[in-house]
């Protein structure tokens, strides 16, 4: 009798397998079903491509698009505005920021007012993904 992968699953997480990919992989191995596994991988592919075309396709809409911030915004330096530039450009292409842009727009975010004219969109991201808020939001 074939175990369902929920059950599979729940007997991994009881002995502290919280990893879903392992959890899958082994189900998958220990099922027999590898040939069937192996089928889906196009169609992976295919989703992940269709995410980072996506991506792109949204950050061709909005980078060529973007204001001088410092032009824009009475009030901010040269130094604010090409961060705040480089953060709209990382956030359109979907990166991360690196450990010293973090700690870079942390300080300096953190203690200046928001800009009249910024992509808020890349203002929700610092906030709900690295909790970096400007500094009458922080209230």
């Amino acid at each position: 009798m074939e175990i369902k992968l929920s059950e599979f699953a729940k007997n991994y997480e009881m002995m502290g397998c919280d990893d879903p990919i392992k959890i899958i992989r082994e189900y998958i191995i220990e099922s027999n079903r590898e040939s069937d596994a192996l089928t889906i991988i196009p169609t992976l592919a295919k989703a992940r491509l269709d995410k980072i075309q996506a991506q792109l396709d949204y950050a061709r809409a909005w980078i060529p698009n973007k204001c001088d911030l410092q032009k824009c915004n009475k009030g901010i330096t040269a130094q604010q505005a090409k961060m705040l530039e480089r953060l709209t450009d990382m956030y359109c292409l979907g990166l991360g920021l690196s450990e010293m842009s973090l700690e870079e727009a942390k300080n300096v975010i953190s203690n200046m007012k928001r800009p009249a004219i910024v992509f808020a969109p890349m203002v929700e991201w610092l906030k709900d993904k690295y909790g970096i808020c400007f500094a009458e939001d922080e209230k």
